[in-house]
């Protein structure tokens, strides 16, 4: 009924071992709990409904008494509350029970474990883990701020001392994760989830009625100047690693409006899924060149959309791509590799396959030259050769990606390209000319064919056209101001650029990389002076 005997407390202490957590950190913050001592520490609130006679209710009992069978408790202190210890905190049961609710969606059939329990009824807070002298003084040390007697005197101790001193923080998903952290050095805060962070105000129904807002544990540290750092857990689901990034830069957005200077770390793919595992496994230094290289949450969302939407299926290490396999059945194949790798011979024999199997191909480039040469290499006419060869169209044809409509010379129908296949080489490449380029495709573009010039100008339909457009950027761009973690003022610019940002990403990294290209004059010289001065 009350503290679990020794070997749950030494499986307990090495559970946290096993993620690189100082012994003394464990002692100071978890403790094992069994009985009906959890119930102590979970049920205590007073919106929970209770009987007459103030005893739990039997749903609640019947809910929670796989806590009975022990497990450990952790929570730090308050600093809402004079740092004194905290009420609220997580319990990891040994034995957990299983989601009523099967997770996201209710008729999954396999419900997901509850690894972590928190006080029910209950906002969640973060965790401010207490951390023994030792442990303060290396963190000193690493941000280079120094600890005053005062501070060693304060009652607040070491979290008065991060607060006061604008100490530069990382926020990570879960306590364990934020002890290792400690233990190497960094001040680190956890939120039990990557949405912990910041609430939205709703209604009884559970309909948003205002912005999110940080939380008060959050809002607190987030002083004007201080760095805040954001490092989640990595995921391979590509639904989950969506809704990590969607709550980074919501996050983010709110602590920059405070005034913090916000970096974001990524953890690299791999089987190490949060920060406590890579330390693990590639060890402290590993983590400090991580930590070194972060970026600026802006800088972070723009690198967002150069990146793939799903993580590679295959990964090789080799000089060579070789023979290749690729998965029966699949679609969709992107294949990245550097120059001289062999992708055009592999391309090759993927060629002869489908003409084998009697099936054509269409080779889509950006540049004549390049069309005419890989064309050469697959045995397949260009264009250009279809009407003077004998074989015509019947393995396919290349063609350059201004061509792909039905005025060209190619008399271009995606429908006559059923079940063929079909290759993009370079394709970074012939999406950049497809939407930026100058040439005749540019005249294929939806932005040109529904310019104000061609129909919001001379009828009054056009006229009508082009006010239904300015009123859907309107809505668009308040819906996003709404829907965002902007400060109360209107920016009427800054709403718009966030819509464009959020519904047509692709066009800001354009505007960027054209912004980059046009200054590019400018910064030579400057790069010859300071070179000549360097020499």
């Amino acid at each position: 009924m009350n503290i679990i005997e020794t070997d749950s407390q030494a499986l307990h202490l090495q559970e946290w071992l096993n993620s690189r957590v100082d012994e003394e950190i464990f002692h100071l913050n978890v403790r094992s709990l069994s009985g009906t001592l959890p119930y102590e520490y979970l049920l205590y609130s007073p919106k929970i409904s209770r009987r007459n006679d103030g005893r739990l209710r039997d749903r609640d009992l019947k809910k929670y008494q796989h806590i009975e069978l022990g497990g450990w408790w952790c929570s730090g202190v308050d600093p809402l509350n004079n740092y004194a210890l905290m009420m609220w905190g997580c319990f990891k049961p040994d034995h957990p029970r299983r989601d009523a609710f099967g997770g996201r969606s209710h008729r999954q059939k396999i419900h997901k474990f509850i690894k972590y329990e928190h006080p029910y009824r209950e906002e969640t807070r973060a965790f401010f883990l207490l951390v023994p002298n030792r442990i303060w003084v290396k963190v000193s040390n690493r941000s280079g701020i120094p600890i005053t007697e005062e501070d060693l005197q304060h009652p607040g101790g070491f979290w008065h001392w991060v607060w006061r001193h604008n100490v530069p923080v990382t926020i990570v998903e879960g306590v364990k994760k934020a002890g290792a952290l400690l233990t190497v050095g960094y001040a680190a805060i956890a939120i039990p989830g990557v949405n912990a962070g910041y609430r939205t105000p709703t209604d009884e129904y559970g309909t948003a009625i205002g912005k999110p807002n940080l939380i008060p544990d959050l809002k607190h540290f987030a002083t004007q100047g201080r760095q805040v750092n954001i490092c989640f857990d990595q995921d391979n689901k590509p639904e989950t690693v969506q809704r990590v990034r969607t709550a980074i830069s919501r996050m983010g957005r709110l602590l920059v409006n405070e005034g913090c200077s916000l970096r974001v770390i990524d953890l690299p793919f791999g089987a190490e899924k949060g920060v406590d595992d890579f330390i693990v496994a590639h060890g402290q230094p590993a983590f400090d060149a991580l930590y070194n290289t972060a970026v600026a949450l802006e800088l972070w969302e723009i690198k967002l959309f150069t990146l793939l939407t799903y993580p590679p299926a295959i990964a090789l290490n080799q000089r060579f791509l070789g023979q290749l396999l690729v998965p029966e059945g699949e679609k969709l194949i992107i294949l990245k590799a550097p120059k001289g790798t062999g992708k055009t011979e592999w391309l090759a024999t993927e060629v002869a396959k489908a003409h084998d199997q009697e099936r054509r191909v269409l080779i889509i480039t950006h540049r004549i030259q390049l069309g005419e040469a890989l064309c050469n290499r697959f045995g397949v006419n260009y264009v250009t050769e279809v009407r003077t060869n004998e074989t015509g169209t019947l393995l396919g044809y290349g063609v350059c990606v201004d061509s792909l409509h039905q005025e060209s010379q190619a008399r271009f129908n995606p429908n006559d390209w059923a079940n063929d296949v079909i290759i993009i080489d370079e394709c970074d490449q012939v999406f950049w000319h497809l939407l930026n380029s100058g040439t005749e495709v540019q005249k294929r573009r939806a932005k040109y064919r529904f310019g104000l010039d061609r129909f919001g100008q001379g009828t009054l339909l056009g006229i009508y056209r082009w006010l239904v457009l300015s009123i859907t950027a309107y809505l668009l761009a308040y819906w996003t101001y709404l829907s965002s973690c902007l400060p109360d003022s209107l920016d009427w610019g800054q709403a718009a650029f966030l819509a464009l940002s959020t519904f047509l990403p692709h066009l800001v990294l354009s505007l960027l990389l054209l912004d980059i290209e046009r200054l590019r004059p400018l910064a030579m010289p400057s790069y010859k002076r300071i070179f000549s001065w360097v020499l």
